[in-house]
């Protein structure tokens, strides 16, 4: 049977690198798909005739070849065959093709009649969404665990502390630290500020780390806090603090606080590594000029003894009280009321406390402990008196 692969992203897998307003900045090589290449492999021990059909230029074969020698397959392939640009339908009639595997929508529905479709799902980085690992499976029939990818994948991106080190060891800068959005700086020290982040997502495993912790921006004054919180866009960077999803919620920076969703753009296990300082130093005329972008949280000095505090993914994560994460994208998901809190609100003054469950009260959000059990408003009413 003649079976036919497509090249990029179906067996070369590229990574989307994506800048921190998360458009798509660059493209880096990742190394082979692991469910492209197990389906290329099963067809040549089935004795399929297989061959490789491309949209890339002729001028190109050196260079697909040289990575199809390297997987010890070239030699195994009945060809490898270019479109050059061209839809792949008419070289697949003509080597006559059972089975073509592709990433592209538009191609595998442009087939020849007799000619079968599997779709091979590109890097996760393109943003299939969250169930791109179980539509691979689907779809193509490989059964490779999210331990086994993730350990792929991070093996072939060398997403560790060290690669970042390395890739980061020319950025060394500080600001004064009254700019939390750089939007007064000039523009070689932003430059770096972003480049920093940038590159942090570059080796990072963002969606690894969002996995096993919960992430809680904490208010030390509630009642001047919280109205300011509920008035922000989830463009806004916030600064959370990540809490293993195994550990209780609560913090020595805060009595109270509210867990959100959203997408990790920078962490480190100290947030003195990172000081991007307070929200309360925006300045009015910055918040107006970023009211529909949204306004961004860089780290206000970078050196390498601080670099060293920077967590790429769930193994570096080792301080659970004084670690930091800025946050993009996010939304409030529920209140944080630790029993400690509680108890402070028994002490204060009725005014702050009315005060600060009728702003809980009034964003609808539920409230929890910090336990994660749900903390009843009316009980908790009652209780304080």
């Amino acid at each position: 049977m003649v079976v036919t692969f497509d090249f990029d992203d179906t067996l070369l897998w590229k990574k989307a690198i994506r800048d921190e307003d998360d458009e798509i900045d660059d493209v880096e090589i990742v190394g082979p798909n692991p469910y492209g290449m197990e389906l290329l492999r099963r067809a040549l021990n089935r004795n399929d005739k297989v061959h490789i059909v491309t949209t890339r230029k002729e001028r190109l074969r050196d260079d697909t070849e040289s990575w199809l020698r390297e997987w010890g397959v070239l030699d195994d392939l009945s060809g490898v065959h270019f479109t050059n640009g061209d839809l792949k339908h008419e070289t697949l009639e003509r080597l006559g093709s059972k089975v073509h595997h592709d990433d592209d929508p538009d191609e595998l529905s442009n087939l020849p009649p007799d000619c079968k479709g599997v779709r091979v799902f590109p890097h996760p980085s393109w943003g299939e969404g969250e169930g791109v690992v179980e539509g691979a499976r689907k779809s193509t029939g490989v059964m490779i665990s999210e331990t086994e990818l993730r350990w792929i994948i991070r093996e072939s991106l060398n997403e560790d502390l060290q690669s970042f080190l390395d890739a980061t060891q020319n950025l060394a800068y500080s600001t004064s630290g009254h700019d939390p959005h750089f939007t007064g700086q000039d523009k070689p020290l932003k430059d770096k500020a972003r480049a920093v982040k940038r590159l942090w997502m570059q080796h990072s495993d963002q969606k690894s780390l969002q996995q096993v912790v919960d992430l809680v921006h904490w208010f030390s004054d509630p009642r001047k806090q919280i109205p300011k919180f509920m008035s922000l866009s989830g463009n806004n960077e916030i600064s959370t603090i990540m809490h293993p999803k195994t550990e209780e919620l609560e913090s020595s920076w805060g009595g109270m606080g509210v867990l959100v969703k959203g997408w990790i753009t920078l962490a480190a296990n100290n947030m003195n590594d990172l000081m991007t300082l307070y929200g309360e130093k925006t300045r009015a005329k910055d918040a107006e000029a970023y009211k529909s972008s949204g306004l961004r949280k860089r780290p206000s000095h970078f050196y390498a003894r601080n670099a060293k505090s920077y967590v790429l993914g769930p193994e570096d994560l080792d301080d659970y009280k004084h670690n930091e994460a800025v946050v993009a994208n996010w939304k409030p998901v529920a209140w944080v009321i630790p029993d400690s809190f509680i108890d402070y609100l028994r002490s204060t003054r009725r005014s702050e406390r009315e005060d600060i469950l009728d702003a809980v009260r009034a964003s609808k959000l539920p409230a929890i402990n910090g336990e994660g059990e749900p903390v009843g408003l009316d009980e908790l009413e009652e209780m304080l008196g």
